[in-house]
Order: C-alpha cells, then structure tokens, then sequence
C-alpha cells in the first residue's frame, strides 16, 4: 500500500493529502505488536506517506505489559504516537501509566479522563491534544448524550481538541455531522470550528504540510 501510494501520490494529494499511521493492534500477541512497530519505525523513517504509529484494537485482549514495551520501543525509535486510551474502565487501568512513561502526541477517544483528575492535570500539562469523537462514544455507549460528551469541557478550557469520526463507515457518520452536532449541541459557530481546526494543525504529524494547510484553511 505504501509503495503504491508513493508512486501515484502527486499534486495536492502529495502536499496534505493521504498520510498513515501503522497500526499496532493490542490484542495481539507481542512478536506480532512489535513486527508492527518495527514496520512503522521502517516506514516513518523511508516513505513520506507514514507519519507515526496507533495504539488501537481490543483492549479487553490486551497486556498491559506488552503494549507498554512495544510503545516505549516507538518513542525511543523517536516517532510520533497517537492512543486510544481510556475509553472505559477497562483501559483506564493503565492510562496512568502510559501518559506518564510515554507521553502519546495526541489521544483518541480519552472518555474517562476528567479533566480536573491527576491524569487529566498531565494531558493539560503536557499539551497533549484528544480526538474526540462523539458519534462513536454514543453509539458505544461510553457516553449517554452528545451535551454530555467531554468534548466541550476540554474545549471550554482551551485545550486541544478535534472533531473525528473514528471510523466515517462503521458509525455510520461523516466529518461535516459532527460538525453540525457540535454546532447544534454546544452553540458552537462555523468561526468556533475554524479557529479548532486552525489550532489543531500543530499536532499534525506531518510537519512539512502544517504552514500550507493553515493557509487553505484561511482561504
């Protein structure tokens, strides 16, 4: 896949368009974790296209042991990490840990971290910006309204924070929705998005495309 897209990547696809994370799936036993970090060390380092690694999978299979060797192998390769954590109780188990000992570049989902708790101290101390996806936490009932989603308490503190759908297929949902439902729920503007979305190109993995992106977004 990576070397097909590097062939055929051209234009403004080339620019900002398509780029990847490699996933490492926690569920799965450590030699095939680790072939997968190895695969995103690999390609981070040749390939344009592959910009970091994500902690992703089923966490009621994972071992908490194995998934923190394997991140810790990432960030001493030096390569941008983004995880799924604290999506529930289960995962919050060792949310403490990961932060602390690797310190993700950004967080998916992170449901359960208040931000006023010790964990969600060092996301705010260390900058870190969350993924919040809405639609997905409803429809996985990790949160029972959108008015209720965390989303907004992160937002009203300043703290980095993004719209994204999680998966536009399996939830049955499109970026521009979850705009609307932002919008709708939290009497947030179109301005209101801009500026999130304006803020939120410092943690794109891809440093070479962040001036460029900013200026289309301002046109």
């Amino acid at each position: 896949v990576v070397s097909t897209q590097s062939t055929e990547s051209s234009g403004i696809n080339a620019e900002y368009g398509d780029r990847y994370l490699d996933s490492v799936d926690q569920s799965k036993s450590l030699s095939e974790m680790i072939e997968n970090a190895d695969l995103a060390i690999h390609y981070t380092a040749t390939s344009p296209l592959v910009v970091g690694v994500d902690l992703c999978g089923n966490f009621y299979r994972a071992n908490k042991e194995n998934t923190m060797e394997v991140l810790q192998r990432c960030k001493t390769a030096g390569i941008k990490i983004a995880c799924h954590i604290a999506e529930d109780s289960v995962t919050s188990d060792h949310t403490a840990d990961m932060l602390r000992d690797i310190c993700p570049d950004r967080l998916g989902h992170a449901t359960l971290i208040s931000p006023d708790s010790e964990d969600g101290k060092f996301v705010r101390r260390s900058n870190i910006l969350i993924e919040c996806c809405m639609t997905s936490n409803i429809l996985c009932r990790s949160v029972e309204t959108y008015e209720d989603h965390h989303f907004k308490k992160w937002y009203d503190l300043g703290h980095p924070v993004l719209l994204c759908t999680d998966d536009s297929g399996t939830f049955d949902t499109t970026l521009s929705r979850e705009y609307q439902i932002a919008m709708r729920s939290f009497e947030m503007s179109s301005d209101d998005l801009m500026r999130m979305n304006l803020e939120s190109v410092k943690w794109i993995f891809d440093d070479g495309v962040k001036e460029k992106l900013r200026e289309t977004l301002k046109n």
